[in-house]
C-alpha cells in the first residue's frame, strides 16, 4: 500500500473511532438528561473518559451506568449465592436464576465475569430467620443455633457515613477536569490596560484497581439452605471488601493500591514534635486552620482518627489550668463543632523520629471531596479443586475500585500522635 493510501486509511480509522466515541458520549448524556452538554464535549474535544468526569462533577443523582440489576425484595429472597456456588461445584457453571442475573449484569457492563456476577442488592442485610417452636417441637433438643451465629469482631466502617462520593457503574478510565489556577484581577488607572492572566487546567484521573479476596467454606455449608448460612457467606464477602475499601481510602498507596487521603500530595500537615507527642487541643485547632486558610472549610467536615487517640482526647484537658473536666473530647463525639469518627482502620503504627511504629493519625477535612469509584459488581469465582481433599470450596471475589481526592486542600492530617 502506498504511503498516501496508508495515511488515508489511518485518517478514516481515526474518524470512525471518534464518531463511535461521540455516539457513546451522546447516549450517556441522553441517559442523564444532559444532552445540552454534548456540544461542549465536542467543542473541547473530550474523550469518553473525560466526559464521564465532566458529568460526575455535575453531581448526578444516579450512577453513570446501570451495572447492577434492579431486584424486588421477592427477587432478592429468591436469589441464592450458595445455590450458585453449589451449582458451579457440581456442574462447572452457574445455572438457573442466578445465571440469568449474572448474564444481565454482564450485558449492562459489557464485561465478562471470571466466575459469575453477584448483584450488589443481594448484599443488603436481610433478617436471619428462625422458626418459632410449635406442635410440641419445644421439647425437642436443638444443638445447631444458626440464628445465634457469632461473627468475628471487625473494624468500624466510617468513610461512607462521613459523606464520601460513591461513584458506581464506571466504564473505562475517568478524567475529571479541574481548574488549577484562576484569572487575576486588579484595579487600573485611567486609560491603562490590565495585565494578561489565564486559567490553568488539570485533571483528576481514576482507573480501576483490582480488589480481590478469597475464603474457604465447607461443602456442607455450601449446600445448606438455611437463610442464616446464606447471610453468613454474603456478609463475609461484603465485609472483606467494604473494610479494605475504607482502609485504602484512609491510607492507601501500597503496591497496586489506590492512594488514600494520608498518601495524597498537598494535604495540610500539622506536626506534634520531632519524635511525635501527645495530642493537644492546639494541634486540632491547627488542623481546622490548615483547611480554612485554603478556602476549603465547606461540605461534610469531620475529624477521623482511631480509638487510641479518642481515649487520649477524653483524658487530656484542653489546657493545663482551667475548669476541671474540660477535656479535649467530652461526652459527645463533637470537637470544634464537627463530628469525630473513630475506626481502627486509621493507622496507629506510623513512625516519627525515634517513635517507631507507635504513632497514630488524625484527619480533618471535607469528606465529600473523597471519591470512591467502582467499575463492576462483585465477580465471584468458585474453585472446588484446591481444597478437594478436605471437601472445602474456595470462593474468590473480585471488584475494580479506585480512590481519589478532588482537592488535596480539603484535608489536613496529624501523623505523629503518641498514645502510650
Amino acid at each position: 500500500m502506498s504511503q498516501e493510501n496508508t495515511g488515508a486509511v489511518t485518517a478514516e480509522t481515526a474518524i470512525a473511532k471518534r464518531n463511535a466515541e461521540l455516539k457513546q458520549i451522546s447516549e450517556l448524556a441522553a441517559r442523564h438528561n444532559k444532552t445540552n452538554l454534548v456540544a461542549q464535549a465536542i467543542e473541547r474535544g473530550m474523550s469518553y473518559g473525560e466526559f464521564q468526569g465532566f458529568l460526575l462533577e455535575r453531581n448526578l443523582d444516579k450512577p453513570l451506568h446501570a451495572p447492577d440489576v434492579e431486584m424486588t425484595k421477592t427477587e432478592q429472597k429468591r436469589y441464592s449465592l450458595l445455590r450458585a456456588i453449589d451449582s458451579i461445584a457440581k456442574h462447572g457453571r452457574v445455572t438457573g436464576y442466578e445465571a440469568e442475573i449474572s448474564d444481565e449484569i454482564a450485558r449492562n457492563t459489557g464485561k465478562q465475569a471470571r466466575g459469575f456476577f453477584v448483584p450488589m442488592s443481594v448484599f443488603a442485610k436481610r433478617d436471619i430467620l428462625t422458626t418459632s417452636p410449635a406442635n410440641g417441637s419445644n421439647i425437642i433438643a436443638e444443638d445447631y443455633m444458626a440464628g445465634e451465629f457469632i461473627d468475628r469482631l471487625r473494624a468500624n466502617l466510617v468513610i461512607g457515613n462521613l459523606g464520601a462520593r460513591m461513584m458506581t457503574g464506571l466504564k473505562g478510565d475517568v478524567a475529571i477536569p479541574k481548574m488549577g489556577t484562576g484569572s487575576t484581577v486588579a484595579f487600573v488607572g485611567e486609560n491603562s490596560a490590565p495585565s494578561e492572566s489565564a486559567q490553568t487546567f488539570t485533571q483528576v484521573t481514576m482507573s480501576p484497581k483490582t480488589l480481590a479476596s478469597f475464603t474457604d467454606i465447607s461443602r456442607k455449608l455450601a449446600i445448606q439452605s438455611d437463610p442464616s448460612v446464606e447471610q453468613i457467606v454474603r456478609e463475609d464477602i461484603l465485609q472483606s471488601f467494604a473494610r479494605k475499601i475504607d482502609e485504602v481510602a484512609i491510607e492507601g498507596g501500597g503496591a497496586n493500591e489506590p492512594t488514600g487521603i494520608l498518601g495524597t500530595n498537598g494535604i495540610g500537615s500539622v506536626a506534634i514534635g520531632t519524635n511525635g507527642g501527645a495530642i493537644t487541643f492546639a494541634s486540632l485547632v491547627n488542623l481546622e486552620r490548615e483547611v480554612a486558610i485554603d478556602n476549603a472549610l465547606m461540605g461534610n467536615l469531620a475529624f477521623l482518627t482511631n480509638p487510641k487517640v479518642v481515649a487520649a482526647m477524653r483524658n487530656r484537658p484542653r489546657q493545663t489550668s482551667g475548669v476541671e473536666g474540660n477535656f479535649i473530647l467530652n461526652d459527645t463525639n463533637v470537637l470544634l463543632g464537627y463530628n469525630v469518627a473513630s475506626t481502627t482502620l486509621v493507622p496507629s503504627d506510623l513512625t516519627k523520629g525515634t517513635s517507631s511504629g507507635v504513632c497514630s493519625a488524625v484527619i480533618f477535612g471535607n469528606f465529600s471531596d473523597l471519591m470512591i469509584g467502582m467499575w463492576n459488581s462483585p465477580d465471584v469465582l468458585v474453585d472446588p479443586f484446591t481444597g478437594s481433599s478436605a471437601g472445602t470450596i474456595r470462593i474468590a471475589a473480585f471488584q475494580e475500585v479506585d480512590v481519589k481526592v478532588r482537592h488535596a486542600e480539603s484535608f489536613a492530617a496529624i501523623k505523629d500522635v503518641t498514645t502510650a
